[in-house]
């Protein structure tokens, strides 16, 4: 039994994003914990990952948890910037998580994943270059029940 639930959630996410791929206009949008080096927007990190213990109760272990996805698009030309495809990609991305109960391996269990927070943000990378991130935070309780004996 593990003890520690950050792994097995971020294994579920990737799953839930990854597992089938995400395409938009028939392009698959990657997903990662860390950008590889050259990686091309469009693409999704999963990122910020907290893990909050709350005690234990009776043979139950409990977490507050909660992640942030940053979905990064990118546009040459400041003329061409636009929230357009982020939104596409987070409207796929909130029906594969936002309210559903995620299987976790090594007996843990996850309430449903809810919506804690959406933002945008621009950035200028360079003077062509304009990236647009969209931000969703979601949170959910991990449990982990133990045996008695």
């Amino acid at each position: 039994m593990l003890h520690d639930p950050q792994l097995p959630l971020q294994k579920s996410v990737f799953q839930a994003l990854g597992g089938t791929p995400i395409l938009i206009a028939g392009q698959a949008i990657p997903v990662f914990e860390f950008a590889p080096s050259g990686a091309i927007p469009p693409c999704i990190l999963i990122t910020q990952q907290t893990v909050k213990p709350q005690g234990n109760l009776a043979g139950c272990k409990t977490w507050e948890c909660s992640l942030l996805l940053d979905i990064i698009t990118s546009f040459q030309g400041k003329n061409q910037v636009s929230s357009r495809l982020a939104n596409q990609i987070a409207e796929v991305i909130l029906s594969r998580l936002e309210n559903q109960r995620l299987t976790l391996e090594g007996g843990f269990d996850m309430s449903p994943a809810g919506l804690e927070l959406s933002t945008m943000l621009t950035d200028n990378v360079s003077q062509d270059t304009v990236d647009v991130h969209r931000y969703l935070r979601f949170a959910f309780t991990v449990e982990q029940h133990q045996q008695t004996s």
